[in-house]
């Protein structure tokens, strides 16, 4: 027990290490200081995938773990690894949103637009803030020229993009859309 208490503060305090080198980074003005605390925040992120891992092997039942190794996993890069934990995520609790927006994000950074769109589509029935969350990613990667895709396939995703938006300022809050769900 006191094993599993000393994992969860480790984790813990990887997380702060990382977001705080994120919030210097996004702070500088300096190229080289942001190339130092984007170096720091990546050795951290591979470090907080080993200890999610280690945390897996010890349980692996933790749906939660799976979804945070996957974070980890796409912010070193490692797309298909990361997909790969989130799907066992889902697979453990298929209405963990954290994990299916955090995965529509990796489909979205890997070009994969249609998958994005379903990540989007189960967020809105399950979700709807985290839907606004990979939406506002979606946003940003639009707003960003991607590479990745081109031409009518993104074009075509735009305009869901667009739709999209539209609809969703029609659409009641997840507050009020709570109260006519069907328990």
């Amino acid at each position: 027990m006191r094993q599993c208490r000393n994992r969860r503060a480790n984790l813990r305090l990887n997380w702060l290490l990382i977001v705080r080198s994120q919030a210097q980074a996004a702070k500088s003005d300096n190229p080289k200081k942001i190339a130092k605390f984007e170096k720091k925040a990546l050795k951290q992120f591979a470090n907080a995938a080993k200890r999610f891992r280690a945390a897996i092997k010890h349980n692996s039942n933790l749906y939660q773990a799976h979804s945070s190794l996957g974070y980890a996993l796409r912010k070193t890069g490692d797309y298909t690894a990361s997909l790969a934990a989130y799907d066992r995520a889902i697979a453990m609790n298929p209405r963990y949103g954290e994990a299916i927006e955090y995965r529509g994000e990796t489909y979205l950074a890997l070009g994969e637009l249609d998958k994005t769109r379903e990540a989007d589509l189960q967020l809105v029935k399950i979700d709807p803030k985290l839907a606004g969350e990979l939406m506002t990613a979606i946003q940003h990667w639009l707003d960003s020229s991607p590479e990745t895709v081109t031409g009518d396939k993104l074009q075509s995703f735009k305009a869901w993009a667009s739709d999209r938006l539209a609809l969703a300022e029609y659409l009641p809050s997840s507050s009020s859309a709570d109260h006519w769900r069907q328990p």
